[in-house]
């Protein structure tokens, strides 16, 4: 019959329907986020440097890790594999390795979750100068010492996403500096030097930046340490034809070869422009005999015998009362009996 036939079709093609249905709501293993489940993983340090051990550490809600069987692949390859295992650690490689760290989680009843993290390996680079004076053809870094003003710069190297490096000019700067009364925030685009002046009379100057992208992906971060040293002052022979000799300071104890001795005292790391500067006072003593001059002395024996005279000197920044510094020495010298002031510069 017509009818009959009809009825048979439609219940042919409902099953059909049915059983297409249930092949499409059938579970497979997959490694997609549950509903119930999640996975991330954690670096510390989060932006590591060159050569820097990081650890890696894995968090999961929904999931029974001491009973998962964990898979750890770096780069590729599988790096480790066990039951509860939810860290390791791994060194990061040179500027601009790219490493991908895949963590694969199975449970006992099949299911599976899997996280990834991808990071490239940038750098911050420092380099900084304190305020601070230092003699002529001096080859070292003028210190930072107590009061005196510091500038940092910051270097980065971090890369694009298709493998170019980013220019500092486009890279967004947060620096962080924990001043003696305040905690001192700047930022800005392009922002890559900052400049302080921090009364503080002890401490280490810590310095942190952290720099992003324009859509405002933290990059990198770094942090320098910068200490206080104390300011330092040197005898330098004053040749009248030649001038200061800088190439070598003068030792604790020297023999006057000739009849006279222009002394020259140099302050190192101080808020100054040179050593007459203003701001610097000296005080100089032969003996127990203070010397009204200033950053230099002539000395010449008078009287007859030898003997040797102890010369001091003690410098201080009236503009900055935690900078100050003293040296001593002792002139040994023949054919005389004292040593005297004859001209101050």
């Amino acid at each position: 019959m017509t009818v009959s036939r009809i009825h048979i079709g439609l219940f042919i093609g409902v099953l059909g329907a049915l059983v297409g249905l249930l092949l499409l709501i059938v579970p497979q293993k997959s490694f997609a986020q549950s509903a119930y489940s999640s996975a991330e993983i954690d670096m510390r340090p989060q932006y590591p440097a060159p050569g820097e051990t990081v650890r890696v550490m894995l968090k999961t809600s929904g999931f029974s890790m001491h009973t998962s069987l964990i898979t750890w692949t770096i780069d590729g390859e599988v790096a480790a594999q066990d039951y509860g295992l939810d860290r390791l650690e791994m060194t990061a490689g040179p500027v601009g390795t790219e490493h991908s760290i895949v963590v694969t989680i199975e449970s006992q009843d099949g299911s599976v979750l899997r996280a990834a993290s991808y990071h490239t390996v940038g750098a911050i680079d420092f380099v900084w100068e304190a305020d601070t004076y230092t003699p002529p053809f001096f080859a070292g870094r003028p210190l930072h010492t107590k009061g005196a003003g510091v500038t940092v710069l910051a270097i980065p190297t971090l890369f694009k996403n298709d493998g170019t490096l980013y220019s500092p000019d486009e890279l967004f700067y947060k620096w962080s500096f924990p001043a003696f009364d305040d905690d001192v925030r700047k930022h800005g685009r392009g922002l890559s030097a900052l400049h302080v002046q921090d009364e503080r009379s002890y401490g280490t100057h810590r310095f942190t930046v952290e720099i992003s992208n324009s859509a405002g992906t933290v990059l990198a971060e770094n942090t320098l340490n910068i200490p206080s040293s104390a300011p330092q002052v040197h005898f330098y022979a004053d040749s009248p034809l030649m001038g200061v000799l800088y190439g070598s300071a003068l030792p604790t104890k020297y023999m006057l070869t000739g009849d006279e001795i222009r002394l020259v005292a140099e302050p190192y790391y101080v808020s100054a422009e040179n050593r007459v500067d203003p701001a610097l006072e000296y005080e100089w003593k032969v003996g127990q005999d203070k010397l009204e001059t200033a950053g230099s002395v002539v000395l010449r024996p008078e009287g007859v015998g030898a003997g040797t005279a102890p010369v001091s000197v003690k410098v201080w920044n009236s503009a900055h009362i935690l900078q100050s510094g003293s040296a001593a020495m002792h002139i040994e010298y023949s054919g005389t009996d004292d040593t005297s002031n004859t001209e101050t510069l």
